[in-house]
């Protein structure tokens, strides 16, 4: 169960960050890109669904990263709600900057997290964790 859980929340994760870089870059700018962040994202909750379900929530719960999980996952879910205030790539970096904090505090375990992600993305985050980039949450407005 967290094996699959930790590969879809790195594989969202990939995708959020590509494609804030995208919609945010020069190019995606100017052609109003951050106004259709949600269209290519395609985030998978599969694997959410299936252990968050009313049969399987009490074993899901069991997990020490549970709370921690379900942050991340609210967290993404809230990228596509229209209802949400703001702008849906601001959600996305949201959402990014959750799994950036989990990853930071330990919340969640980066050996884990390593080993189901692709070599891309754990090069990424990799990098988060040893200081040569930023979270996502240092981009955020704090207001």
């Amino acid at each position: 169960m967290r094996e699959q859980l930790y590969r879809e929340i790195s594989g969202n994760y990939q995708r959020i960050v590509v494609q804030i870089a995208l919609v945010t870059s020069i190019p995606g700018m100017s052609i109003g890109a951050p106004l259709s962040f949600t269209k290519k994202l395609d985030l998978s909750f599969g694997v959410w669904n299936f252990y968050y379900d009313e049969k399987r929530r009490d074993k899901f719960f069991e997990l020490s990263e549970a709370e921690a999980i379900t942050r991340i996952y609210m967290k993404f879910s809230e990228i596509g709600n229209d209802d949400m205030p703001g702008y849906a790539h601001v959600r996305g970096k949201e959402a990014a900057a959750e799994v950036d904090d989990r990853l930071l505090d330990q919340n969640l375990d980066r050996k884990l997290y390593k080993k189901v992600s692709t070599s891309d993305a754990w090069r990424f985050m990799d990098d988060l964790l040893n200081g040569r980039r930023e979270s996502h949450r240092a981009f955020l407005n704090p207001l």
